[in-house]
């Protein structure tokens, strides 16, 4: 760590400056213009109206900008060519010396290319011709094509999430040894919907009792297109946590079921080793029978999570309301509670329940539902996500670090209406990554993950935010200095 030391003072300095600029170049960013290109020419690589020259050492353009070669300079204008050398870089010789941005006066895009090729061909003075590729905000957005009606996807920040998840499973690859398990105790499952291949298992129908839990009302469906709909693949909806098994568990036909139903399909859950429960069920009297099967599935690992019920009132239905199982309120667009949502003693945490987009049936549909039961699976899919960094038995833990990173709404601290606050995927998963400083998970601390971290900052990807105030800035290196500080992770 000697590095980290001697050079904290250096690079403070180097981030506010650089971070600093960035907040210019927002305000400058008319200088930068994209030509009018398709997206084929994108992925032909035309990415913004600049070329990077790398000169030959000894064929550098001299201060004015004027190349030695006669026949080259009649093919670039000289005032729009500039050393690419940073005014603050003191280093009297460099390769990055060789570097000059030529800014082209054209936009279009035959143009462009035209001149780059000509330019290739004077390989006796350039080295090499690149486009200058304009770097955006990283913010990962899956292409999803109903993600636009996903509002509930911004507001638990699952967008900052992505930024970790993405990051952090192409480091460790930590989620794919053991996929959690979700059991879905509900109408059924539509198996054959495009948006759910590929991590359903087999199941059980306790109301028919078969292996066939076909979702004959849509419910389940909708349930599990919240949790774990295929995401990024060019159809229909994004997911909290695409990346687990669906257990589908049918208790319910036609929209009624009974408490024998529910009480076998947690045992069956648990002795399956389920991970977690989703119950999006609601019903206002009490069942011993329930309560067992209830324990009995605690006992074995099992973490419950319920909807309060849609009653409007202060009165959280079971089997929300039982011990051991966690009970989960709506809110809505605008953070309110939801109208139609229960609340209570018993309310454990809150989530967005109203007009959810999600997997229908028949077919490949897809639908808008409104409920408790739509802002349960979201809690689900939160702490399935919570598995990698918690393990497999620890549901009170998972719950607790759901609950301590939620979004606090109504009266300070827990309340009745939002439990402890409402679902935040953002700081959940930023608050469970341990040792985040170690950015190339190579379980050391050094100038590798300063490296990732200067890379990361440029492109305002949110695995660097340090002080979790959702930027990226020079708040964030302060941050991440102290903790590079440390002599391990």
């Amino acid at each position: 760590m000697v590095w980290c030391r001697w050079g904290v003072f250096v690079l403070l300095v180097f981030l506010a400056v650089y971070f600093n600029n960035l907040n210019l170049y927002a305000n400058l960013c008319s200088s930068i213009d994209e030509p009018d290109i398709t997206a084929a020419e994108i992925d032909a690589g035309i990415y913004s109206d600049r070329l990077i020259l790398r000169f030959k050492k000894a064929r550098r353009p001299d201060d004015q900008g004027r190349v030695q070669d006669p026949n080259l300079q009649a093919r670039i204008y000289t005032d729009a060519l500039r050393s690419f050398k940073p005014a603050a870089q003191t280093e009297a010789e460099s390769s990055l010396n060789d570097f000059y941005v030529l800014k082209l006066r054209e936009k279009n895009f035959d143009t462009l290319r035209n001149l780059k090729e000509n330019l290739e061909l004077f390989n006796n003075s350039i080295d090499s011709v690149e486009w200058d590729p304009i770097v955006r905000n990283s913010d990962y957005k899956p292409n999803d094509v109903l993600i636009e009606g996903q509002w509930a996807i911004p507001k638990i920040d699952m967008y900052g999430a992505w930024d970790l998840l993405n990051w952090y499973d192409a480091a460790e690859n930590s989620f794919e040894a053991r996929r959690p398990v979700v059991a879905i105790i509900d109408s059924g499952l539509n198996k054959k919907h495009i948006d759910l291949q590929g991590k359903i298992l087999q199941g059980w129908d306790f109301y028919s009792d078969d292996d066939d839990p076909n979702d004959d009302m849509g419910h389940g469906t909708h349930v599990a297109g919240i949790i774990a709909a295929n995401t990024n693949n060019r159809e229909g909806v994004a997911s909290i946590a695409p990346n687990v098994w669906i257990l589908p568990i049918k208790i319910i036909c036609g929209g009624m079921g009974g408490a024998e139903f529910l009480a076998k399909g947690l045992l069956y859950a648990a002795d399956q080793k389920a991970d977690v429960a989703n119950m999006s069920l609601q019903f206002y009297s009490y069942s011993s029978l329930v309560v067992e099967a209830v324990n009995y599935a605690h006992e074995r690992g099992l973490l419950m999570i319920a909807a309060a019920g849609n009653g409007h009132s202060e009165n959280v239905a079971y089997p929300a309301r039982y011990d051991h199982v966690y009970a989960v309120s709506a809110t809505d667009q605008g953070d309110g509670l939801a109208y139609f949502s229960n609340y209570g003693e018993q309310t454990d945490i809150s989530a967005p329940g109203q007009a959810i987009i999600s997997t229908y049936q028949p077919g490949d549909s897809y639908e808008y539902l409104s409920g408790t039961s739509m802002a349960t699976p979201m809690i689900v899919a939160g702490a399935a996500q919570l598995f990698r960094y918690y393990g497999y038995e620890q549901d009170d833990a998972i719950m607790e670090h759901l609950a301590s990173s939620s979004m606090d709404l109504g009266e300070p601290g827990w309340d009745k209406k939002f439990g402890y606050g409402r679902l935040d995927m953002y700081f959940a998963l930023r608050t469970a990554i341990y040792c985040p400083q170690d950015l190339n998970r190579d379980g050391k601390l050094n100038k590798m993950d300063l490296d990732l971290f200067i890379e990361l900052g440029r492109q305002r990807n949110r695995v660097v935010d340090f002080n979790m105030d959702r930027k990226v800035n020079k708040l964030d290196f302060i941050e991440f200095i102290k903790l590079m500080n440390r002599e391990h992770c």
